[in-house]
């Protein structure tokens, strides 16, 4: 339990460190940079709500588009037709996108693993589709493909979460990702993490001792859920529009899916790591080859299949590896 304790704060004071760096930094980026850098951070936000489904219970999904379309549209829709602030939106459209999420979760656990990712590939592109051709739900104003444009304002207004100064949406995304990372850690290291790694190794063997698998995958897809509408709420404030064929696309599932299993699937800290990898190759490319069309989608195929290849188990173990030896040896140096 000490060494528990104190591998976690190790990797906490690791990250505080590096959000003051980037405070610190962030002074001094333009724009361009800082873009990049939220971006980065948005991604290891998903990837890490992704990761407790599809990391720790073991449920790989190819759909959580849906949740992070839920809470963008949910958030938009009541600020720009009733004036409700995104925080509090923020907050409603989780709410909808955890109780979508125990809907899905109730009759597709009951497949296997295969089937179950199958069928997330399917729900979401029905939503992608449903989303791109209702124009109305009642007197809601959907718009279809067109989307929903949020009006901008003039100045920083916190609370419209409206910036000139893109730092501050840095500062909110760190934020974020150190609440997401903060509730991944007690999970792991919670009776809850335990079972949720019997289920995700064996799932008869862990409902023989007495273990409900379908309670806990129902709470780690709404926790899971709730998150990603909570990020996809922050990606519409930033992006200033709801695009559905942006916010609902199979690719930005996918995507999720590659940064975590990059970084290094079921770790804390995973997904990180490979959004920091994922995110920053993908924005230099576009930035370098901006004519080529669905250059992003084939960088992510050959990630993916190199990953696979040649790092089944993410970059992060293999980081933490050789770190442990260079402590080892220094140990033994020392002696």
């Amino acid at each position: 339990m000490k060494k528990l304790n104190r591998k976690t704060l190790v990797k906490t004071a690791i990250f505080a460190a590096l959000a003051a760096a980037l405070v610190i930094v962030s002074q001094f980026l333009n724009n361009y940079y800082l873009q990049i850098v939220i971006y980065i951070f948005m991604f290891a936000y998903f990837a890490s709500a992704w990761n407790i489904l599809s990391g720790f219970a073991g449920q790989f999904s190819l759909g959580h588009a849906i949740f992070i379309g839920i809470g963008a549209y949910t958030s938009t829709i009541l600020y720009t037709q009733f004036g409700v602030s995104p925080w509090i939106g923020m907050l409603a459209g989780g709410v909808l996108a955890a109780a979508l999420g125990i809907l899905i979760g109730l009759p597709c656990f009951k497949l296997q693993s295969t089937y179950f990712t199958l069928v997330t590939i399917a729900l979401a592109n029905i939503m992608l589709l449903v989303v791109q051709s209702v124009r109305n739900i009642g007197s809601i104003q959907i718009n279809a493909a067109r989307g929903i444009m949020i009006p901008s304002v003039e100045g920083n207004h916190f609370t419209v979460m409206q910036f000139v100064d893109k730092k501050y949406y840095l500062y909110i995304i760190c934020g974020l990702l150190a609440v997401c990372l903060a509730i991944c850690q007690w999970i792991k290291t919670s009776k809850m993490g335990y079972q949720l790694a019997a289920v995700a190794n064996n799932q008869e063997a862990a409902e023989s001792l007495c273990v409900n698998s379908r309670r806990l995958k129902l709470k780690a897809m709404a926790i899971s859920a709730f998150m990603c509408a909570v990020g996809g709420s922050f990606y519409a404030q930033l992006i200033m529009v709801c695009n559905p064929a942006r916010l609902f696309a199979e690719a930005l599932s996918d995507k999720l899916a590659i940064v975590a299993m990059l970084g290094g699937k079921g770790l804390v800290f995973g997904p990180l790591s490979g959004a920091l990898i994922v995110e920053s190759i993908s924005q230099f490319a576009t930035a370098k080859f901006a004519n080529i069309q669905g250059l992003n989608l084939a960088i992510y195929g050959i990630m993916l299949i190199v990953c696979i290849r040649f790092f089944p188990d993410g970059i992060l173990p293999i980081i933490q590896r050789q770190v442990g030896k260079l402590f080892r040896r220094k140990k033994e140096g020392s002696r």
